[in-house]
């Protein structure tokens, strides 16, 4: 009989440790549950968008360039241009990106409206090449 009550008790503890391992993983689970509801909420207020993934088709194009221009008639004190500009730079090296250098056989405009961009490559006699389709030009000038 004492060896049926030792079983009986291993038995009741180990029902007392799989309800407490179910209690906590239940409020682990909402607990991670109400985290995962802040942050999708958060990233619908400021999404992760790395502006240099436009830039990733011209590293074929630049291969074995050693500057390139980057025109913009952009406010570069907003945090956002200049994060375009790094970024492009980033992807783009080891090809080097000259702010506002309009004297390379290949310049980036990078402008506040297509007109504008149109406008000085015609300016500087450059040939429009390449358009992306967040409006960035690559433009092409006789060296």
């Amino acid at each position: 009989m004492p060896d049926h009550t030792v079983k009986n008790r291993s038995f009741s503890l180990y029902k007392l440790f799989l309800t407490l391992t179910g209690i906590i993983l239940l409020f682990n689970c909402i607990d991670l549950t109400i985290a995962a509801v802040k942050l999708a909420e958060k990233r619908k207020k400021s999404p992760f968008y790395f502006s240099g993934f436009q830039f990733l088709k011209l590293q074929d194009v630049f291969r074995g360039v050693s500057y390139v221009g980057y025109y913009t008639d952009k406010d570069l004190s907003d945090k956002q241009n200049t994060a375009q500009f790094s970024q492009a730079q980033y992807i783009l090296a080891p090809t080097i990106l000259e702010l506002n250098n309009l004297s390379h056989e290949f310049i980036l405009f990078d402008c506040t409206s297509e007109k504008a961009a149109y406008d000085k490559i015609k300016e500087i006699g450059a040939i429009p090449l390449k358009k992306s389709t967040s409006g960035i030009i690559l433009a092409g000038k006789a060296p």
